[in-house]
């Protein structure tokens, strides 16, 4: 995985697609394929666990937006 503590989600996804192609490659060695597959899958759990965690944030926001009557104020009445 890249160097940087935190990469952004987008980071990693490109990073992963890099490996996918590293390991399209037919004369790559059968170690260096084990440890590029290795990372690849540690790549997908971080991908899977920030859009789990990004599904989880939506849902709650979602529900927030049902239970929560929407209030408008003076300033909202005098744009419309």
């Amino acid at each position: 995985m890249s160097s940087k503590k935190n990469p952004t989600f987008e980071a990693r996804l490109s990073e992963l697609d890099q490996l996918v192609h590293t390991l399209e490659q037919p004369t790559l060695p059968l170690e260096e394929a084990l440890k590029t597959f290795q990372t690849g899958m540690q790549l997908i759990q971080s991908c899977q666990k920030t859009l789990k965690e990004a599904e989880h944030t939506i849902e709650q926001l979602t529900h927030e937006a049902q239970t929560t009557p929407l209030v408008l104020d003076d300033a909202d009445h005098a744009n419309h």
